[in-house]
């Protein structure tokens, strides 16, 4: 029972994982095979006909056509592969807007004005896609102890 769940959870892993590439892989191969057929089918006739002008070219878009396919398939892979998580990006793109104007000011009152500014522009909803403006523009952040001798008091 357990060996059955097993194999399922790693099919449904791999599944999940890979699925958008298996997916793809026979739509690659009908290309390919569309390709070599067709161009099987002009070295035919070219056989027949005698005339053999534009067998090199042939060749040339025969072979360029799957390099294409291939390299188009191979950033298609990548780019499924890459980690895409939106709030990560998020998060790094605003840690990075954070350690420039945080490096580009040096005095406190520079940091102090520039901290201001961001929660105004939190409080003004300048930028809706950011859901921790809000946090990120407070100067202490209270931990849970901390509100609770805060209630005691």
């Amino acid at each position: 029972m357990f060996n059955k769940l097993l194999k399922w959870s790693v099919l449904i892993a791999i599944w999940r994982r890979y699925g958008g590439i298996i997916k793809t892989v026979p739509l690659v191969l009908i290309v390919l095979v569309l390709i070599w057929t067709m161009h099987s089918d002009f070295l035919a006739y070219v056989n027949v006909s005698d005339e053999r002008s534009y067998v090199l070219q042939s060749f040339l878009l025969k072979w360029g056509l799957i390099l294409a396919v291939v390299y188009f398939y191979w950033r298609y892979c990548q780019r499924l592969l890459q980690p895409s998580d939106p709030k990560t990006a998020a998060r790094s793109k605003y840690r990075n807007n954070d350690q420039k104007q945080h490096s580009s000011n040096s005095s406190a009152a520079a940091n102090q004005a520039q901290s201001d500014e961001s929660a105004s522009a939190v409080d003004a909803g300048a930028d809706k896609n950011d859901p921790f403006a809000s946090i990120r523009a407070k100067p202490k952040l209270d931990r849970k102890a901390d509100k609770v001798l805060k209630n005691k008091r």
